[in-house]
Parts: C-alpha cells; sequence; structure tokens
C-alpha cells in the first residue's frame, strides 16, 4: 500500500472555494475512480500559543495498492468529462491552486495500519541525520511510540517517503481538540521517561537535523474511519 500525501496551496481568498469543489464535487469522483480516501484536512488551526500549517493551504491523504494502481485511477480521474466541467465552471474567474505539493509515502514497519477517531491532527516531518534515520525510529519502536499513547495521543501512521527524500520521517498524532493537545504534549515533555530516552538516543551525538510540524483539522466532508 502506498499513501499520497498532497498540499494545495490556495490562490489569494480561495482556500473555502478549494474546500467547496472537493465537498461537493471532487469526493464523489474519486469515490466514482476507486480513489482510497483516508482524509482531507484544514490547515491554520490555531492554539493558544501558534498557529501550525497555512491557513491557505488545505491537504488531504489518498492511499492504492501500487504506484501502477495510482496511476491508473488518476488517469480515469483526470479524463473523467464530468471533472473537466466542474474545474472549468469553479476556475471561471481564475485558478483557485496555486501550487501542489506531493509525496508519496509507505508505511514503516513499526506503524499502525493508519486510521483515526479524533478531528484534530498533527502531522510531524522529522529529518534524521545522515545515517541515523535507523536510531531515530528505534526511539520511537522502543520508547515514544507508547509514551505518546500513554499521554492520551492517538497515534495514526508513520511514512517513509516512497519517492524523493529518504532522510525523513513523517508520522501523525490525533487529538480530541486543540485544548486536549497542549495537555499531551505539557504532559509528554514533563515525563522523565522521555528525557531518559532521549539522551540514551543521543549518546553518540544528535539523530535528528531539525522537524516541522503543522496542525490539521478534519473536514466535514472527510470519510469516517
Amino acid at each position: 500500500m502506498i499513501y499520497e500525501l498532497r498540499t494545495y496551496e490556495a490562490t489569494p481568498g480561495n482556500v473555502e472555494n478549494i474546500h467547496k469543489r472537493f465537498g461537493d464535487h471532487t469526493v464523489g469522483l474519486f469515490k466514482k475512480h476507486g480513489l482510497g480516501m483516508f482524509a482531507f484536512w484544514e490547515e491554520g488551526v490555531s492554539s493558544a500559543h501558534m498557529v501550525l500549517g497555512h491557513g491557505g493551504s488545505m491537504t488531504y491523504m489518498l492511499s492504492f495498492e501500487d504506484t501502477a494502481d495510482r496511476e491508473k485511477k488518476w488517469a480515469s480521474f483526470r479524463a473523467d468529462p464530468d471533472w473537466a466541467k466542474i474545474r472549468a465552471e469553479s476556475e471561471a474567474d481564475g485558478p483557485l491552486v496555486a501550487r501542489v505539493h506531493n509525496t508519496l509515502m509507505r508505511t514503516t514497519a513499526f506503524s499502525p495500519e493508519p486510521k483515526f477517531t479524533t478531528p484534530v491532527h498533527e502531522l510531524r516531518y522529522y529529518e534524521a541525520w545522515p545515517g541515523r534515520m535507523a536510531d531515530l525510529e528505534r526511539r520511537f519502536i522502543d520508547h515514544a511510540n507508547g509514551l505518546l499513547n500513554d499521554h492520551g495521543m492517538e497515534v495514526i501512521g508513520y511514512w517513509n517517503d516512497e519517492v524523493g527524500t529518504s532522510n525523513t520521517l513523517v508520522w501523525m498524532i490525533g487529538f480530541d481538540s486543540v485544548e486536549h493537545r497542549e495537555k499531551c504534549w505539557e504532559s509528554y515533555l514533563k515525563d522523565d521517561r522521555w528525557h531518559r530516552a532521549r539522551e540514551n538516543s543521543e549518546k553518540n551525538g544528535p539523530i535528528m537535523t531539525g522537524y516541522h510540524a503543522k496542525l490539521l483539522r478534519v473536514t466535514p466532508y472527510s470519510p469516517k474511519h
């Protein structure tokens, strides 16, 4: 199984029009052509201290059996005259999407089957030092994965890039609300077990060059799990 993570940067003022097109039309066409729909999210969700994510973008994730399955289904979707009509009508005043970011991924060996019950999700990208990806993943396997669960976070999935960079671990966790997220992280970061695990994993030096994250909210038209 491969997962396709896509982010659409909207042209000014059009992020809601992108969501409307997905909710009213695109989701139905995806279903018609057999594209596996994991979730659709709105970005730019605010917490008390920050905004994680770009308010002018939307993100979604699809799943396919393999790359051949992906190519076949996308080709079918793009050749559909209904899609051409919907796109032309929705873009009568100009394009809705300025830029598309696209990543193909596979779940890691230690990932659960990706699914969720929570409405607020945090998508995190961890960049490993060259040669240290195995150490980064080992920290999750031995320590962090269990600790995330202990502190009330829903572990949704872990992925590596199928195409592109090979030093990034992509992972997602879920929360009941933005306030719930803050309480979970505050509790997690105070846990002595986390600090010991981090120190032990970095005895030979840092295992990450950096990370970034964005907070997402599941849209009303996203499929249920």
